[in-house]
C-alpha cells in the first residue's frame, strides 16, 4: 500500500511539474505575441499618419507614384519581417490555433498592401487623365473612354482589398478568441489585458463620483 501511495504521489509531482512548464511556455508565447501585435500596431498607425498625407497629395493631382509605392512597400516588408519572426517561435500544443490564426491576420494585412500598389499607379493615370482634359476640354470624351478600363480595374482592386480586409478582421477576432481561451486556461494576465483592467475600473470609478 505504502508502495503505491508512493508511486500515485511521484505521479502527481511529474504531472504538476509537466503543468507548470506548459504554463511557462504558454506565459512566455503569449509575451512574445502581444509584443509582436504591438509593433504591428505601430506599423499600421505609421502607415496612416503617412497616407493621410499621401492622400492629399494624390487629390491635388501632384504626387511621385514611385515614392509613393516604395513607401507602401517598405511598410508591407516589415510586416512581412514580423510574419517571419512569428513563424520561428516555439509554439506550445495548445497555441496551435492560435498561432495559425495570427499568422493568417499578418499575412492579410501584407497583401492589402500589395493590393494597394497598384492602385496608386492608376491613380497617376486617372490624375494624368484629368490635366489632360484641363488643359483641353476638347478631348475629354476620348481621354475619358480610355480611362473607363482603368476605373474598372480600381474597382475591381478595391472590391479585393475590402474582402481581404474582412478576412483579416475574422483572423483577428478568432486570434483573440484563442488568446482569451489560453489566458483563461492557465490564469494569465497579459500586459495589454492588466492595462485594459486599469483603465476599466479608472472608467468605474469615474462613473461614480
Amino acid at each position: 500500500m505504502r508502495k503505491i501511495l508512493s508511486f500515485v504521489a511521484l505521479l502527481l509531482v511529474v504531472f504538476v511539474a509537466g503543468c507548470n512548464q506548459e504554463k511557462t511556455e504558454v506565459t512566455n508565447y503569449l509575451k512574445e505575441l502581444e509584443a509582436s501585435n504591438e509593433k504591428m500596431k505601430g506599423i499600421a498607425e505609421n502607415m496612416q499618419q503617412s497616407m493621410g498625407g499621401l492622400q492629399q497629395e494624390i487629390a491635388s493631382g501632384n504626387f511621385d507614384a514611385e515614392a509613393i509605392k516604395a513607401q507602401i512597400q517598405e511598410f508591407a516588408d516589415k510586416m512581412s519581417e514580423e510574419k517571419t519572426h512569428i513563424e520561428g517561435l516555439p509554439v506550445p500544443e495548445k497555441a496551435k490555433a492560435l498561432q495559425e490564426a495570427t499568422l493568417k491576420q499578418y499575412q492579410t494585412a501584407v497583401e492589402v498592401l500589395g493590393e494597394t500598389i497598384p492602385m496608386i499607379d492608376i491613380a497617376k493615370k486617372m490624375s494624368e487623365a484629368a490635366k489632360e482634359i484641363k488643359a483641353d476640354p476638347s478631348k475629354a470624351k476620348a481621354i475619358m473612354e480610355n480611362m473607363k478600363t482603368a476605373q474598372t480595374e480600381m474597382q475591381e482592386i478595391q472590391k479585393k482589398v475590402a474582402e481581404l480586409a474582412g478576412q483579416g478582421k475574422e483572423y483577428e477576432d478568432t486570434a483573440k478568441a484563442e488568446q482569451k481561451k489560453l489566458r483563461d486556461e492557465f490564469g494569465i494576465v497579459t500586459k495589454t489585458e492588466s492595462t485594459e483592467d486599469k483603465a476599466g475600473d479608472a472608467e468605474a470609478a469615474s462613473g461614480t463620483e
